[in-house]
């Protein structure tokens, strides 16, 4: 039987060819379909393509939902990570100087940066719905204020939310760091 030798200079790009091709496949191409369809107008099922230029674009910036979304966006990136950074820095060193009960008060921080993103949804209905949520009824019992009455103040619940996992990532990071 003979051996098999390899040639020392091609071996290297031998074992790395298939991870190159997968991402080549799975990574650039995706990309560079993406770029290409961006300028075209296509049929729902993609089998006529029609080249537009700018069009497309220009749809896209005067859409005043796009506009909305945009806004909201850039809003709940600035908040977010004002308050989440400035929340979880306060929480880690209250965290370090905290003597008794550290376990559990780490525990309870670090808990919603380990649950998937679908069960903070769910956790965030339960604190906001009309019928079974703990801070509607506070602020229904309390003030008789119903605030999910307004459809604009969707957005603030998102936040919180958003902020109530994030806060839980911050937390870890500035408790490493401390």
């Amino acid at each position: 039987m003979k051996k098999v030798q390899f040639n020392s200079n091609l071996s290297p790009f031998l074992f790395i060819a298939p991870q190159l091709v997968i991402i080549l496949v799975f990574l650039y191409w995706p990309i560079f379909q993406t770029f290409t369809d961006a300028f075209t107008a296509q049929d729902p099922f993609g089998f006529s393509k029609t080249f537009v230029g700018f069009d497309n674009f220009e749809l896209v910036i005067t859409d005043p939902a796009y506009l909305r979304s945009l806004k909201f966006t850039l809003i709940y990136i600035f908040v977010i990570t004002l308050v989440t950074g400035l929340l979880g820095l306060l929480l880690a060193v209250q965290a370090n100087s905290v003597i008794h009960g550290k376990s559990a008060y780490k525990t309870l921080l670090i808990w919603p940066y380990a649950i998937a993103p679908a069960v903070v949804g769910v956790t965030a209905n339960y604190f906001f719905s009309e019928r079974l949520g703990l801070l509607y009824s506070f602020f229904n019992d309390l003030w008789g204020f119903n605030w999910m009455d307004n459809v604009s103040d969707a957005y603030i619940y998102v936040m919180i939310a958003g902020s109530w996992k994030q806060i839980s990532a911050n937390f870890i990071f500035f408790l490493a760091g401390l």
